[in-house]
């Protein structure tokens, strides 16, 4: 419900706390799943975003689900939000049904309904309906659950050359200068699944250097 004070949406619907570890998880899994890998998820910019999928979406969504420039057909619905509070991240569900939204203007446009009526279905698009909620909900918490099991394990690096491992690592640089006494290194990368380090012999992604431990 709309109160006058809000994160990120007027009908956000807070949805509890989880470690910030628990939230990196989230984050790293939810890209894992992502929509161009067949998924329903895509995190970016600090949020995990939710796709509506033509076999995966709630069960009063009737609009086309259509490919457009993605890998697969997808459409956007909605967001799970993380706000950083101490030690902890605040977690926030925001529905913005855009094909609903898209919908109301072309009825309004080709005077199939009224000022009024558009004005409510412009609402509902970011109110929810019951449908959407439960699907965001379900897909919220399998996230979460996901996450905490993934949790009781910590990542690592680890020299892919020789096998030692970092289990405390600070700088990042110093996992790279261990990388150079093995290899020459050209190059670090930013990407979206983390640092690329590009060696005369190729490119070491964290897939390569990193692995899990029992925490």
């Amino acid at each position: 419900m709309c109160n006058g004070s809000f994160a990120f949406s007027r009908y956000e619907r807070k949805f509890g706390k989880v470690s910030v570890d628990v939230w990196r998880k989230m984050l790293q899994i939810a890209y894992d799943l992502d929509l161009n890998k067949g998924g329903v998820y895509d995190a970016r910019g600090g949020c995990v975003n939710l796709w509506v999928a033509p076999e995966d979406k709630p069960e009063d969504y009737t609009w086309e689900i259509s490919k457009g420039a993605l890998k697969y057909p997808r459409n956007f619905l909605a967001s799970i939000c993380g706000q950083y509070v101490d030690d902890e991240v605040e977690l926030y569900l925001v529905i913005h049904n855009y094909a609903r939204r898209d919908h109301a203007e072309w009825l309004l446009n080709h005077s199939n309904i009224s000022y009024k009526e558009y004005k409510t279905m412009l609402e509902l698009s970011e109110k929810g309906t019951k449908e959407e909620w439960r699907w965001v909900i379900e897909k919220a918490n399998w996230l979460i659950e996901m996450a905490k099991k993934e949790s009781v394990f910590k990542e690592i690096a680890y020299c892919p050359f020789c096998g030692k491992e970092f289990p405390n690592l600070q700088i990042f640089n110093d996992f790279v200068l261990h990388i150079s006494s093995h290899v020459k290194v050209k190059s670090i990368v930013m990407a979206e699944d983390g640092y690329h380090i590009e060696t005369e012999k190729g490119t070491l992604t964290p897939a390569d250097y990193t692995k899990q431990i029992k925490a």
